[in-house]
């Protein structure tokens, strides 16, 4: 090697220890929520040359254009109008022994709860895209839908056209084509897979279709729009966890997630449509629209909350908002979900609530698709099972996709949001909080079979590797 490669390789190595040192320095900075994943990146940044610095501008920088900030915070203005307007809760729940009021849980949402809601669950796509599909054909003003993915392709089975997203794409050009406003979002990183030229169609009978933060720049990469909402004429709303995909149908040939969602009508829907606008203003330059659109009238007897979650905020509200039911609850806590990586609030939450005799049960699918979750995730479950009585359970089959928390069979949490630091601190999220001990008896119904075919966890000591394996990986829980 002669003098001058060796100088260019000094410099070069200098060079990317002075990044590393900077990622690092940012790290702390803005990362003080949440510390541990502070540290996390630190040691990523400096025991991970070149890659730990990559991963952490493309993937764990906090970047939100300060414009967008403050284009955001005066959207929130009208949001005031909005809970003066709500109903208050409904009778079974405003006695003070009910859940929501003990744990306060009206003003951690952002949102008051409002009453007056008829609600269905959904289970799985071979009865959810039915009932949207239903609700888009019958569209006469608007149409709003968000969702992670929307595919144009199966990613299973014998990888043809993905039969869900073109039949709710030719729903919607059908609908754009007869004068609706139709609005679209799809997140870049979700719909990688999905080329812009899909929905050429739609923009071409006047629907509107926008990419979340696209992939060009690279610091944006972080924030994703994990939420799967669709509002029809603002009066019929789905909060779901399944995406635009063919792999959510039982009945189909690529069956892969099995999930719910949540049909909601009355009141709670203008949430949903504030929820929609303010996402909407995230990806646009445009000011959320400013038509004052009147409250759906009351059609049921459910209070529900909608929260909003993102890296706009200085507390998590859905993080808040869980966490505050789960320290109130007396007898029963149910959490499922895909990917439990908690950060060390929750972690600490279920723990007391166990000290105090409250029965937890954590269900999770046997396997994820992250290897790496796989074992991360096992140190926190065994400890909790070993040491503090949870019930930990294993779903076989297709991959539990649910992510849901029912306190007491009084309060159901059901949306977009995993238990994991990406969907509590960065993560667009959207989940309905709903506040009714029919409903929740009606969820726990639903949710029965699959705690019946799921497998307990094994209390036996597992080899020293394994072990190992799972407690490094669980070094990095904080990064997944």
């Amino acid at each position: 090697m002669d003098e001058q490669t060796g100088w260019l390789t000094i410099a070069l190595i200098v060079a990317e220890r002075m990044a590393a040192i900077a990622a690092a320095v940012h790290a702390i900075y803005r990362k003080r929520r949440n510390p541990t994943s502070a540290a996390s990146w630190v040691l990523a940044c400096v025991f991970l040359p070149v890659l730990g610095t990559f991963f952490y501008v493309t993937v764990g920088a906090e970047r939100v254009e300060r414009r967008v900030l403050r284009r955001r915070r005066r959207s929130e203005q009208r949001v005031q109008g909005i809970i003066a307007r709500a109903q208050p809760l409904p009778s079974e729940a405003v006695d003070e022994s009910a859940l929501a009021v003990r744990a306060g849980l009206g003003p951690l949402g952002g949102n008051a709860f409002a009453s007056g809601n008829a609600l269905r669950i959904l289970v799985d796509g071979d009865e959810a895209f039915p009932a949207m599909l239903a609700a888009i054909a019958s569209a006469q003003r608007s149409i709003v839908l968000a969702s992670y993915i929307f595919d144009s392709r199966r990613t299973e089975g014998d990888g043809k056209a993905d039969r869900v997203s073109a039949r709710v794409l030719d729903a919607l050009i059908e609908r754009a084509k007869a004068g609706v406003n139709v609005r679209v979002l799809y997140d870049a990183v979700g719909s990688l897979h999905t080329p812009r030229r899909f929905f050429a169609p739609l923009r071409e009978a006047g629907g509107r279709v926008l990419e979340f933060f696209p992939r060009l720049k690279a610091w944006r990469l972080n924030f994703r729009d994990h939420r799967k909402l669709l509002l029809v004429d603002n009066t019929t709303g789905f909060v779901s966890t399944l995406n635009m995909s063919e792999r959510h149908m039982k009945g189909g040939p690529c069956f892969g997630s099995h999930d719910w969602s949540l049909e909601i009508r009355g009141p709670a829907t203008e949430q949903l449509r504030l929820a929609f606008e303010r996402e909407w203003l995230f990806a646009t330059d445009e000011d959320a629209e400013a038509e004052d659109v009147e409250l759906a009238p009351p059609v049921g007897a459910c209070a529900v909350q909608i929260l909003e979650g993102g890296p706009f905020q200085h507390d998590p509200v859905f993080l808040t908002s869980l966490v505050s039911a789960i320290h109130h609850a007396r007898d029963t806590i149910t959490l499922v979900t895909p990917y439990f990586l908690p950060d060390a609030t929750l972690r600490a939450a279920i723990r007391t609530a166990t000290q105090r005799g409250v029965a937890v049960t954590i269900m999770v699918p046997t396997h994820c698709r992250h290897a790496l979750v796989n074992l991360a995730r096992m140190t926190d479950l065994r400890l909790l099972a070993a040491e503090y009585g949870v019930r930990v359970l294993f779903s076989d089959g297709p991959l539990l996709h649910l992510k849901l928390a029912i306190m007491d069979a009084e309060v159901v949490y059901l949306g977009s949001s995993n238990l994991d630091n990406r969907s509590l601190f960065l993560n667009f999220e959207l989940d309905a909080v709903v506040a009714s001990r029919n409903f929740a008896r009606e969820a726990l119904r639903i949710l029965t079979p699959d705690i019946d075919a799921a497998c307990e966890l094994d209390g036996a000591r597992p080899p020293f590797m394994t072990r190992w394996l799972e407690r490094a990986a669980a070094l990095f829980a904080p990064l997944l």
